[in-house]
């Protein structure tokens, strides 16, 4: 860690009353772990005891102040400056908290208080992949889930308080989202199995979050959907037996596809949603259903080789999403850097593997606009490495595979695709492998095992240096110094507030 690292102080009173509003108006994509009474709670407390002597501090009390520093520095995630930065005192905060995690975390008195302080830390970093490991942390949190029974509701879990049911479903679910959203990613088995989860959805705090937690349900249930495609197609299993039958995967398909494009067809009306919101975006919501879209339907274990109507999907599903990327980028609206550049990245895979595999796309789709869609992929990923340089080895590998392509696209030569198989329109000269290989260090076989094989080589974007398996968590040993507060307006605008 760098020496510039700096604790902040609390914010003026104000400032904080803005930073409660900016997160349950889900200016980030992530789901609410603690409601608004608790969050107010708190930080009422955080603000009562924080120029007492440390010493004298209680417990829960730093526990309080934890919660409010980094629920600040989430909140602080979705304001942006400039051309789409970040206040500097997101990090403060951030460094603020960590001064209370023993607290907060390794004394708790409660598995569901504990639940919650891991996953507030977790939301943090998964805006800001460099300050934590967090795929350890949504290991943790689930492991926790499972030993309190949160996974599986039983009569009496069904018999609780309606308040406390409604809080170990809330944190259910952000675990569960957050664990779903790391296996698919980076192409990790899950930690539990879908079979063994039997919990109803979290109901809204209040009537005001009603169409909130109705956005947050539904996007559970493209989760529980990506869930189920991971299972079935990109798995690795020994052969089926009695106990564990392989799937009819035809009939399978057959069944998801119109369950998918139902999910798209009920998306809660954006016009109801907070207009800063990242779920008012349809651009979001479009990359995010094409994403899953892909996955259905892209080279994988079980279906190593699409037929053409998949190739056709994936070939569109690309494209949109790679149009509804670039957008979002021109607006500052991907947050989470690490996830949109593994999903550009395999968006670009996919586009170039299909153009490359289907005689029919190349001729349907004028050169142009293949070569138009490939490289507006490759600018938007270059620009999101600036922010995640873990990418920087995708980027490479895309713009070389896209620079291949071009050069095929404009070749004079008649076999620059397939060789002498280019006249030839039967199936398997539109849906097979390509029998001459682009003139590049990334050969076509090694682009199908990424895609078929799932794995992008991006968890080294969240799998933190200096992190030790013995430990929770590993951070700056150097003090950092304090910072001034700048007070934020609802155009981003800000001006110093002297603590």
């Amino acid at each position: 860690m760098c020496s510039t690292e700096f604790k902040s102080s609390l914010p003026p009173a104000a400032a904080a009353t803005h930073l409660v509003d900016v997160y349950f108006q889900y200016r980030t994509p992530h789901f609410p772990v603690l409601d608004r009474a608790e969050i107010l709670a708190s930080v009422q407390t955080a603000y009562r005891v924080f120029s007492n002597d440390p010493a004298t501090i209680s417990r829960s009390s730093r526990r309080d102040l934890f919660v409010t520093f980094i629920f600040f520095a989430v909140s602080l995630c979705g304001l942006q400056i400039g051309s789409g930065g970040r206040p500097v005192e997101s990090e403060g905060c951030f460094h603020s908290a960590l001064q209370y995690i023993d607290s907060a975390i390794g004394s708790s008195d409660s598995d569901t208080e504990t639940l919650g302080n891991i996953l507030l830390l977790a939301q943090y970093i998964s805006l800001s992949p460099s300050k934590g490991n967090l795929w350890l942390l949504s290991g943790i949190a689930l492991r926790i889930c499972v030993n309190i029974g949160l996974h599986w509701e039983t009569d009496a879990a069904l018999q609780l308080e309606p308040g406390h049911l409604k809080k170990r479903r809330r944190l259910f679910w952000a675990t569960y989202n957050l664990e779903r959203l790391l296996g698919v990613t980076l192409g990790r088995p899950f930690s539990i199995e879908e079979q063994s989860v039997s919990v109803g959805y979290p109901d809204a705090p209040s009537p005001a979050d009603f169409h909130s937690q109705l956005v947050v349900n539904h996007l559970l249930k493209l989760s529980r959907l990506e869930s189920e495609i991971k299972h079935v197609l990109y798995r690795h299993q020994k052969r089926g037996s009695l106990a564990f039958p392989s799937p009819d995967i035809p009939r399978w398909m057959e069944d998801i596809q119109p369950r998918l494009e139902e999910w798209r067809a009920s998306i809660p009306p954006i016009r109801d949603v907070y207009h800063e919101s990242i779920y008012a975006f349809s651009s979001w919501w479009d990359a995010t259903f094409y994403n899953t879209l892909m996955l259905l339907h892209r080279p994988n274990p079980s279906i190593p080789e699409p037929g053409p109507d998949s190739l056709r999907i994936c070939f569109d599903a690309a494209k949109k999403l790679i149009a509804c990327a670039q957008i979002l980028q021109r607006e500052h609206q991907l947050e989470m850097a690490w996830i949109w550049a593994q999903r550009l990245f395999v968006a670009g895979l996919t586009f170039i593997y299909t153009v490359w595999n289907s005689v029919d796309l190349r001729r349907s789709n004028p050169p142009e606009e293949i070569v138009h869609t490939a490289q507006t992929c490759s600018t938007t990923l270059a620009v999101l490495t600036g922010r995640f340089p873990s990418a920087a080895g995708c980027r490479d590998a895309l713009e070389t595979l896209v620079s291949a392509t071009v050069k095929a696209l404009f070749s004079s030569q008649p076999q620059a695709f397939t060789g002498s198989t280019e006249g030839d329109t039967s199936e398997n000269s539109s849906a097979g492998m390509a029998i001459l290989q682009p003139d590049i260090n990334l050969s076509m076989e090694s682009m199908y095992s990424m895609l078929s094989g799932d794995m992008f080589g991006m968890a080294q974007g969240v799998a933190w240096s200096g992190f030790s398996d013995n430990a929770l968590f590993d951070f700056a040993d150097q003090q950092p110094t304090n910072t001034e507060w700048s007070v934020f307006d609802e155009d981003g605008q800000s001006y110093n507030a002297f603590m």
